[in-house]
């Protein structure tokens, strides 16, 4: 699965950081479980250390944000070969049944709507023609609906990930600054 991450050709992993490749594979348990806990769990230890390994954490957000946009690629590519292949075997175009600004929600698209737009065009389909087809769709959408479920939770977890960096870099500002908010009072005298 690491080859989601990387471009394995051009980086050696025995070159990358023992903790990174261990952030790789507790996200890569997420996945496989469908909950986000474990790397969660990981970047909440790596946070409470002392000092917090940043660059290591800004490592592993930009490998989240490398792995979502692969998995979004991948799933724009599976509704696509789907479309083209209706439009090559029936010269048929059913991109209005699922647009591309609606990705999210391709995987909830109904193999039959997909079929009746073939007849609509005056195709006739045989029964095992049915059955393949529908068949092909069925697979195409069980892969985005998994897709789905990991866009949404790799978008969470690089989301959770950026969140603490920001909230430790305004932290780490403040303190070496001793800068404090300024109280409502002190606001009240400013505005006079």
């Amino acid at each position: 699965m690491l080859e989601y991450f990387f471009d394995l050709d051009s980086i050696d992993i025995s070159e990358l950081n023992p903790t990174r490749l261990e952030a790789i594979e507790r996200y890569e348990r997420c996945l496989a479980e469908g909950r986000p806990q474990q790397l969660e769990e990981f970047v909440e230890g790596l946070l409470t250390q002392s000092p917090p390994q940043l660059d290591l954490l800004y490592d592993v957000a930009n490998d989240l944000q490398q792995r979502l946009l692969a998995l979004r690629e991948y799933h724009f590519d599976v509704r696509k070969r789907v479309i083209q292949a209706m439009f090559n075997i029936y010269h048929t175009d059913i991109t209005h049944l699922t647009p591309p600004d609606k990705l999210h929600s391709y995987h909830l698209l109904n193999p039959q709507s997909v079929i009746e737009s073939v007849r609509r065009m005056g195709f006739i389909i045989s029964r095992e023609e049915e059955a393949i087809l529908t068949d092909m769709i069925k697979s195409s959408l069980e892969i985005c609906g998994q897709l789905f479920r990991d866009i949404k939770l790799t978008a969470g977890l690089q989301t959770m990930l950026e969140d603490w960096l920001t909230a430790y870099n305004i932290t780490s500002v403040r303190q070496s600054q001793n800068w404090t908010p300024i109280s409502n009072a002190g606001i009240d005298n400013i505005l006079q």
